[in-house]
């Protein structure tokens, strides 16, 4: 499984600590934000799955994993 890393953002968000697998959070890796979907959580290390067409080359793409930390999260969305 390919996992990819970017120059992901920081941001200061309180409700960092509650987020779940299966939830829904955004990210960004400068010019872009974008969607992924939690696949696994480890102390602050976390997989997502990329839910979104991507409008910027990078290496990865829609349903590609990324690994970012819970303080590159922007946005979060239970579902």
């Amino acid at each position: 499984m390919d996992v990819y890393l970017d120059s992901w953002i920081d941001v200061n968000n309180n409700k960092l600590n509650n987020i779940k697998k299966s939830d829904y959070v955004q990210i960004c890796n400068g010019p872009e934000r974008f969607w992924v979907k939690v696949v696994s959580i480890k102390e602050n290390a976390i997989i997502g799955s990329v839910n979104n067409y991507l409008q910027l080359k990078r290496n990865y793409k829609y349903g590609d994993k990324v690994l970012f930390g819970k303080q590159h999260i922007h946005e979060i969305i239970r579902k």
